[in-house]
């Protein structure tokens, strides 16, 4: 039963930062089945597209050499970047052309994986699914341990 909640406790801790990045084509071209969702779309900032929004908001849109996606950021300054690279837009899909993103991380977005890693052993489900899979663990042991010894005696 331990082993068993323990996995669900991980696998719920896991969903919880694992969320695949699509491309702008994917988000496009099934537009409808990302509409109001929470989407990490990566793709290229596309030179010219960047204006500040009088509104405060970073105006932009992303690229994948195929499709085109306009980003709206409302947020703190994003530090590197630039147009021409790559950028991840996390947000939600609010029109079949507009994300509003929550998020943006700019350049090489591998950096920021492993950022997304340290964060997972912060949340208190992922160590409570450790501890509960270690005691599950221990218990088998001995209790086979014990078992095989009552045999021996036997």
């Amino acid at each position: 039963m331990l082993l068993v909640l323990s996995g669900v406790f991980a696998y719920n801790a896991l969903q919880t930062y694992v969320d695949p990045y699509y491309t702008v084509s994917q988000i496009v071209d099934n537009s409808d089945a990302y509409l109001n969702k929470q989407v990490q779309v990566m793709g290229t900032v596309v030179n010219g597209s960047t204006t500040q929004g009088g509104d405060g908001s970073l105006r932009f849109s992303l690229t994948d050499g195929e499709s085109t996606v306009n980003v709206i950021y409302r947020g703190d300054a994003v530090p590197n970047f630039v147009e021409g690279q790559q950028s991840v837009a996390v947000g939600k899909l609010v029109s079949p052309q507009t994300i509003q993103a929550s998020q943006i991380l700019a350049k090489c977005p591998s950096k920021y994986e492993s950022q997304d890693q340290t964060t997972l052993f912060q949340t208190p489900i992922f160590p409570i699914a450790l501890l509960l899979g270690s005691v599950a663990i221990g218990f088998s042991v001995v209790s086979v341990t014990l078992s095989k010894r009552k045999k021996d005696r036997v």
